[in-house]
C-alpha cells in the first residue's frame, strides 16, 4: 500500500476538515463538500462541490462537482461535469460526461461525445454515432490507400532507375 492511500471506515472531508486534497483514499463510505481527491475507492462515495481525479465504488452520487474518471455499479451526477463514467446504472441530472458507458441511463437529455448503453430513457446528442464512425473510417481507408499507391508509384519508378 503506498503511502499515501489511507484505508478508514468513514470520511467526511469539509474544506476546513483534514482531508483538503488527498491523493488516495480507500473507505467505506465517502462524504467530502468542497475538497478535491486524486483518487478515491469506496462502498460509497457523496461529493458536493469537490473534485476527483479517478474514483471506483459501489455507488457515487455527485452535486456540483467534477469527476474525470469514474466506475461504479451505480452512479447519480446532478450538475457535475465528468471526463468518463463507467457503470450500470447512470441517472444525469444536468450533468455533462464526454464518455459515456452504461447498462441503464436515465436523464432528460444527454449531450456527449461518445455514448454506449444499453437501456436508454433519455434523448440523446453525441458528437461520434456509429454512422460517423463508420465514415471516418472509410475515408481515412481511402485516404490512405490513395497515399501510399502514388507514393509506391513515385518512389517505385524512382528505385527502378537507380
Amino acid at each position: 500500500m503506498a503511502a499515501d492511500t489511507r484505508i478508514e471506515d468513514d470520511i467526511q472531508a469539509s474544506p476546513h476538515g483534514s482531508h483538503p486534497v488527498e491523493a488516495g483514499v480507500n473507505a467505506q463510505d465517502i462524504q467530502a463538500h468542497s475538497s478535491s481527491f486524486k483518487q478515491l475507492t469506496a462502498n460509497t462515495v457523496d461529493l458536493k462541490d469537490s473534485a476527483v481525479l479517478m474514483a471506483q465504488t459501489g455507488e457515487l452520487n455527485t452535486t456540483e462537482s467534477a469527476v474525470g474518471f469514474a466506475y461504479s455499479n451505480q452512479a447519480v451526477l446532478q450538475n457535475t461535469q465528468a471526463g468518463v463514467v463507467v457503470s450500470n446504472e447512470i441517472q444525469l441530472i444536468d450533468s455533462d460526461v464526454r464518455i459515456l458507458i452504461g447498462r441503464q441511463v436515465r436523464a432528460d437529455h444527454i449531450k456527449t461525445g461518445i455514448f454506449i448503453g444499453r437501456s436508454v430513457d433519455a434523448t440523446v446528442e453525441t458528437q461520434l454515432d456509429g454512422r460517423k464512425v463508420a465514415l471516418a473510417g472509410l475515408a481515412a481507408g481511402f485516404g490512405l490507400g490513395i497515399v501510399l499507391t502514388l507514393g509506391k508509384l513515385i518512389f517505385g519508378e524512382q528505385r527502378n532507375n537507380r
